[in-house]
């Protein structure tokens, strides 16, 4: 497979460990016992599918000892040679499991569909529900994920449904055969994964069942022409050996199908699917990729993505420092007096950081631009450095000089428009200082009320609550002598009456909703929590 999956060695495990177990079963040599529970060990490790493998290889033993009808010594030892040599490889996990409690089966118990603290009548019919939609995977309603496959295609082709359900028949029949018991209870273990899980119908959950149903589509066609053989030697007609030779050329032309339709559906539609850039996060890996042929010593932004998503911390070879913000609403600017700032920008639409950083850092330039990885007119990335020691060349229009509690300074503000009319939004750009570092998260608040209102509780009219760059880059993250430019958007209702009114601006801890006290330039505290903006004029024309 070219999708690098850890589900995708669950096939491969699942088919070596029950091949040495039976085979050790009808040879009885031990080694193979051991090797069987070396790899059935290994099989844990993969995916939590997986784990429905060693009740399943216990079945091989009870199907084994039902069929000789006795149990002897040898095989009690043989199956702890086979368990003993599972759990001795799967230790590992067991004593992380141990120092770690639940991380074991963390994912398993989010994707169940069963919740074992609510009665079971009430689970059933979703229950049964998800079973049937594991059963279509294969030959009717595939994966509708499309990161794994075209989104709704089978498994299997009509071609090979068909001799699926002939060999499933088959071995329905044949039930007195131990192996084929055991091909039945294979295929039906391996698909409890995606039964009891939500989205039953990935098939990734199922993927343990393959092997098996593998092995039915090749008792579809053996069987068949088993017997086409042996009617050809009981009645060497022209008729038998013409029904003989075009059954070859079914099989065979209907393979010759199966191998060019995959190839269409895998190399050409499902692999040139643009929407694949977006669900491998090609944008993200080249990204992360740039990242890491930067020097140590640069401080390094990244927007609009969060240097926190594993794809960029994988192949940024998991570098330390790397900070986000939302070009969208916000532009961060670190002390520069100490190093040079790198700023990383997968542009969009409203990402506007480049022509802010532009305007603000004049002396910095474009040193890397990645192509589109999407056919589109916007680059992957593009790479803005601010050297050493540059100078803030946009001043905000309004200057402010006043703080919160020594740790959040406002240094200016500007605002788009003072006249404006209801129904219509207030862009407000709000520049902030970090004094401090601060552990608190606080949330930014702005309030729109009526000029000189004689309410100690002056009715709010358009308010913006949130943490800072949308929540994108809180208080607690600010590293001191960060300066932050926050975009604002106040909607005004279209019921706003004419007149004056006061932008207030201030700061919160959640959920305590106690306010921070302001300070003077001085760090001398004041006694009032908000700070009055402009005046703005509402005037409906």
């Amino acid at each position: 497979s070219r999708v690098g999956l850890r589900a995708i060695l669950v096939p491969l495990f699942v088919t070596i460990t029950i091949a040495f177990v039976l085979r050790a079963l009808r040879t009885q040599k031990r080694w193979l016992y051991v090797a069987g529970g070396l790899f059935l060990g290994l099989s844990l490790y993969t995916y939590q599918a997986a784990r429905i493998l060693p009740p399943l290889i216990l079945m091989a033993f009870l199907y084994f000892v039902l069929s000789k009808r006795t149990f002897a010594a040898p095989l009690l030892l043989n199956m702890s040679l086979t368990f003993g040599m599972a759990l001795l490889v799967f230790m590992p996990m067991v004593v992380y499991e141990w120092q770690y409690p639940g991380s074991l089966n963390q994912r398993v118990n989010d994707a169940a569909l069963i919740d074992l603290e609510r009665p079971l009548a009430e689970q059933l019919p979703a229950l049964i529900e998800q079973s049937w939609a594991a059963l279509r995977v294969f030959s009717f309603e595939g994966d509708l994920d499309p990161l794994f496959t075209i989104p709704g295609r089978p498994s299997l082709n009509i071609f090979l449904s068909l001799l699926f359900y002939q060999g499933l028949f088959i071995a329905v029949t044949r039930l007195y055969l131990r192996r084929d018991v055991f091909l039945l209870t294979w295929l039906g273990a391996m698909l409890v994964p995606a039964m009891i899980a939500g989205q039953a119908g990935a098939a990734k959950r199922a993927i343990g069942a393959l092997p098996a149903v593998m092995i039915l589509i090749a008792l579809g066609v053996l069987i068949p022409w088993k017997w086409f053989r042996q009617l050809r030697a009981i009645d060497p007609t022209p008729t038998t050996r013409r029904a003989y030779a075009l059954f070859g050329v079914i099989i065979i032309g209907g393979f010759l199908y199966t191998g060019l339709n995959t190839y269409r559906d895998y190399f050409l539609i499902w692999a040139n699917d643009p929407s694949l850039v977006t669900h491998f996060q090609l944008k993200r890996a080249a990204v992360g990729q740039y990242i890491a042929t930067l020097p140590q010593t640069e401080q390094i932004l990244v927007s609009p993505l969060q240097p926190s998503h594993p794809t960029i911390r994988l192949h940024s070879n998991l570098r330390e420092g790397v900070r986000g913000y939302n070009g969208r609403s916000c532009l961060l600017m670190p002390d520069r007096r100490t190093a040079a700032t790198t700023y990383v920008i997968s542009p969009d639409i409203h990402e506007n950081s480049l022509a802010l950083l532009k305007r603000h850092f004049p002396s910095g330039e474009v040193v890397a631009e990645a192509p589109s990885s999407v056919n589109s007119d916007l680059p992957d990335y593009v790479a803005y450095r601010v050297p050493l020691g540059a100078t803030l060349n946009n001043r905000p229009k309004s200057v402010a000089n006043v703080s919160w509690e020594n740790q959040i300074k406002l240094v200016g503000y500007e605002l788009q428009e003072t006249t404006l009319q209801p129904d219509t939004e207030l862009v407000l750009n709000l520049y902030y200082e970090a004094a401090a570092e601060m552990m608190v998260s606080y949330t930014v608040f702005v309030h729109l009320v009526p000029q000189d209102d004689p309410n100690p509780t002056p009715t709010v009219w358009a308010q913006h609550d949130s943490e800072p760059c949308e929540g994108v880059v809180p208080t607690n993250s600010w590293q001191e002598g960060d300066l932050l430019r926050d975009t604002v958007r106040l909607q005004l209702p279209a019921d706003l009456p004419d007149g004056q009114y006061q932008l207030l601006l201030g700061f919160y801890r959640w959920p305590e909703l106690t306010r921070l006290s302001l300070t003077d330039s001085r760090g001398r505290a004041l006694d009032k929590t908000v700070y009055e903006l402009t005046a703005v004029s509402v005037i409906d024309l």
